[in-house]
């Protein structure tokens, strides 16, 4: 399907984001979210870290390791092979973000 024709029909979509996700095994994942980016949708950006867990563990990995709620500014969950962290702010790659991304990188 052609992105630009189904952007603004979500409903169409025959995947979530998880399943896109879960093409990255065996590789690691660090996804980045900011409090006030709702078209980037932080919270269902959470769950989809939570869903594609299930295809890492398949796998013999660990998969998204958090607590039972949902994400909080300032939180970042870095333990297992999908990491999350949730900044303030809106849609743009802040300092924070780089500063998550290398120090998931040197877990």
């Amino acid at each position: 399907q052609n992105y630009l024709d189904n952007a603004d029909n979500f409903e169409s979509r025959n995947y979530d984001q998880n399943f896109l996700m879960a093409l990255s095994v065996p590789r690691h994942i660090l996804v980045g979210s900011a409090e006030e980016d709702l078209w980037a949708d932080p919270i269902n950006e959470y769950l989809s870290c939570v869903a594609a867990s299930e295809y890492f563990k398949a796998q013999g990995m660990t998969g998204f390791v958090h607590p039972d709620r949902e994400p909080q500014v300032g939180d970042a969950f870095h333990e297992g092979d999908i990491g999350y962290h949730l900044r303030p702010g809106t849609h743009y790659f802040s300092r924070e973000d780089w500063q998550m991304y290398l120090k998931y990188l040197n877990f």
